[in-house]
């Protein structure tokens, strides 16, 4: 939780029981607030599986950079999601694919932003995400494996946003 107005980033995953449709993902939080999100479906090659995970949390104004966690390799999908308050984010690294539904904004303090990029080496750059105002950004990278190298990784995403406060969510599949 990054310090300020408030703010977090929260990662769940799954693997389905078999290829089609994704139904909804629920869940519950402690904080009764407003809520954004996104879901990102991927197209597998074998099974598809998390190998790291990375974080970072800035407080002021500013950039955040999110480097590649290791391990990391060719072929390898890096996926970064970025919470902010109600301000525009964007990724300048090149190479970096916005995510269909991003970004989400909920109510007047949070925008969730969504980006993958396949990496072409182990030594990938550091991500660069632009955030021009507010007292805080929080960005994470989650590296998968398994994906087809040879077509988009991305099944379908999408997102949507909660602004009524509670302790609960359901995310659109």
């Amino acid at each position: 939780q990054a310090s300020g107005s408030g703010g977090g980033v929260d990662v769940c995953y799954g693997y389905p029981g078999e290829a089609g449709a994704v139904g909804a993902t629920t869940g519950t939080m402690s904080a009764n607030t407003s809520k954004a999100f996104i879901t990102a479906s991927l197209l597998p090659l074998l099974q598809p599986y998390i190998v790291a995970v990375t974080e970072v949390i800035s407080t002021g104004t500013g950039n955040i950079t999110v480097p590649w966690p290791d391990p990391h390799q060719a072929d390898d999908i890096g996926i970064i999601f970025v919470e902010s308050p109600n301000e525009d984010i964007s990724i300048t690294t090149d190479g970096w694919t916005e995510l269909s539904g991003s970004p989400q904004t909920a109510g007047t303090a949070t925008r969730l932003g969504g980006w993958w990029d396949r990496a072409t080496s182990s030594a990938q750059p550091t991500a660069t995400v632009n955030h021009s105002a507010g007292d805080h950004a929080m960005g994470c990278m989650i590296v998968v494996r398994g994906c087809d190298p040879d077509a988009s990784p991305i099944n379908v995403s999408g997102g949507s946003t909660k602004t009524s406060a509670s302790t609960s969510v359901s995310a659109t599949g």
